[in-house]
Formats: structure tokens, sequence, C-alpha cells
């Protein structure tokens, strides 16, 4: 399904719907790779992202998607960039990432973590490696229910308290954490 480029239009689509969110992760074939049989976490992903950026066809078909959180200042994380198989290879991809950057602002880093299948792709469209980057996986089944603020202590500020919950729960060895309300690194 060769597509004209010059067809194809793009805009932010805050308010895309979990069916046509769902619908371009299985036409991409990054529904593998995103938990696509779990409804509320995905439309928790589509309601907490900063920039949707939709590219659709002259007909209105969505054909791609770009799913970002940033602080408009400095960093954008593109998490999610999903094409169309039918479509891959026609700068449908290139340009999505380009409008993404775009709505982060003039000042970002636009950074993502590639699929395996597409680390060649991006080095093709000018981005740049990342020599060294760390993160925490979910643990399996997810994270459990946060603690309800009355049962946070006093002495320690809620942000320490939800770091200790998150650290216990990704089995990172806990730390004694300040009582001055300061958080060291």
């Amino acid at each position: 399904m060769s597509r004209d480029l010059q067809d194809i239009s793009y805009g932010l689509e805050p308010d895309m719907t979990l069916e046509q969110f769902r619908s371009i992760l299985k036409s991409s074939g990054l529904w593998e790779r995103r938990p696509y049989d779990h409804l509320q976490q995905l439309e928790q992903m589509l309601r907490g992202a900063s920039i949707i950026v939709a590219a659709r066809d002259s007909s209105g078909a969505l054909v791609g998607v770009s799913r970002a959180v940033t602080d408009y200042g400095y960093c954008c994380y593109l998490s999610d960039l999903a094409v169309d198989k039918r479509c891959q290879g026609q700068g449908i991809g290139r340009t999505l990432i380009a409008e993404t950057h775009r709505h982060a602002g003039p000042h970002t880093t636009l950074i993502l973590l590639s699929a395996p299948a597409a680390r060649t792709y991006y080095p093709r469209i000018g981005m740049q490696p990342i020599p060294s980057g760390w993160m925490i996986p979910a643990p399996a089944g997810g994270f459990p229910p946060s603690p309800p603020p009355a049962q946070v202590s006093a002495d320690v500020p809620a942000s320490a308290s939800m770091i200790s919950a998150t650290a216990e729960a990704s089995g990172i060895a806990s730390t004694e954490q300040p009582t001055d309300g300061t958080l060291e690194t």
C-alpha cells in the first residue's frame, strides 16, 4: 500500500482513542513490545503522553503515530513510534520524529529506545547513539499500589518514600533516607 507522501497529513491528536492507538500498534508490529491486551495501561500511556502526533492518509486512515513525554525545555522521550508496515520506508517515521521534536521545543534533546529490528534505521536518519543509558524495568506483574498519603511517614518526604517503595518493588537494595527533606543523589 504505497501512499504519496504529499497525501499524508500530520497533526497533534491528544485525544486519540484507545481503539485507534491499538490499531496502529497492531498494524506496525509494535504491539508485540507493548502491553497490547492491558487496556487500562494503554489508556494511561495515551493520557499521560505530552505529545501525540498522528499521520493520516487522504482518506483519514491512521498510518502512523508518535507518542512522547517531555518537559518542553530540556528533553523529550519518544516512547512510541509506530508506522503501519504497509507504509514503512516512505519517510512517515522520519516526519513523525521531526514533528514530535518540533512540538517539544527548540531546546529539547529527543531520546528514544530502539526496538531491536529498528536499530539500523535511526542512524540513517541522522540520530546519534547514546553510549550509555540505564533503566529500572517494570517488575513482572507491575508495581504495587502506592500507599495512601496518610501512610507516609512524617519523618521521610513523600518523594523519598515513593523512591524507596519503587526501589523495593524493582529489587534494588534500599538505602537509608535522609530525614531533613532532601534526597542525596
